[in-house]
């Protein structure tokens, strides 16, 4: 074969190639600029309609392999490749993966289960077996707590859509429990009253009526004052800890003693002869 023959049988390829690799360029670069307009169009849709964060990223991740994924096939197309062949060696590559992952693939359906039924939300801080924290992200596979001192706590959406889930802040009231101890020989209206004081000067207090100050239990060195009250949860953690100190400089103003344990010993004096 002359080199003439060569470049004729070769010439149309190439140019054909070239033609291709570059009509692949533009559907990429064009592409791309437009499932980025996608993309940002969809995050206003989403905003706009108040949807749960949670909920808006997730449909963000979903949209975004999606419409890369045709854009891929769209370049492969160009390129001349069968794609009947690729959709075969993706199809098999998908089950062996998925085989090999079915953890992750359990996670995925675990996250689409937390933003279906949604018994908790993004910012929403909760309680769970692996920690405790303020949800910041609801993502495919994993969900992010940020916990009290900062720390990021990631658990599988599978393990957690089977576990147990407290939602702290689902409700705009809380009811806070004390126990508080008093010696035997203490004045017990005084106490009472002192608590029910204290309780009634912290803010963020609803539902006056229901406020309860009691004798919970005779215990072996102290009398268990009980109390409750409703209080709007922005105040939870300040209102815990003042009530707790209030009342103990309250006590030591008004000589109310908060005993300690300890044992009477008795001697017999015949006992002490011997």
């Amino acid at each position: 074969m002359t080199l003439e023959k060569m470049i004729d049988m070769i010439g149309p390829l190439a140019v054909t190639l070239v033609k291709n690799v570059l009509i692949s360029l533009l559907i990429w670069f064009v592409g791309k600029r437009l499932i980025n307009f996608a993309l940002k169009l969809l995050d206003k849709i989403t905003e706009r309609s108040r949807m749960d964060l949670g909920i808006a990223r997730f449909l963000h991740s979903a949209a975004y392999f999606i419409l890369y994924a045709v854009l891929a096939f769209l370049i492969v197309s160009q390129l001349g490749i069968n794609t009947s062949s690729v959709l075969t060696v993706i199809s098999a590559g998908v089950v062996a993966i998925g085989m090999s992952l079915q953890g992750s693939l359990s996670n995925v359906a675990g996250g689409i289960l937390l933003l279906l039924m949604r018994p908790f939300k993004v910012g929403d801080y909760i309680i769970t077996d692996y920690g405790s924290g303020t949800v910041q992200m609801i993502g495919i596979v994993y969900t992010t707590l940020v916990t009290i001192d900062n720390l990021v706590i990631t658990v599988p959406n599978g393990t957690l859509a089977n576990t147990t889930v407290t939602d702290v802040v689902i409700n705009d009231e809380r009811k806070l429990v004390f126990s508080f101890g008093i010696a035997y020989d203490a004045d017990l209206m005084k106490a009472k009253e002192i608590i029910r004081e204290v309780l009634l000067a912290q803010p963020g207090v609803v539902r006056r009526e229901e406020m309860k100050v009691f004798v919970n239990a005779w215990k072996d060195s102290s009398i268990e004052l009980g109390a409750w009250l409703w209080i709007d949860r922005n105040y939870y953690f300040d209102v815990t800890w003042a009530v707790n100190e209030q009342v103990k400089l309250r006590f030591d103003a008004e000589g109310i003693q908060i005993p300690y344990p300890q044992i009477d010993v008795h001697l017999d004096r015949d006992t002490q002869k011997h």
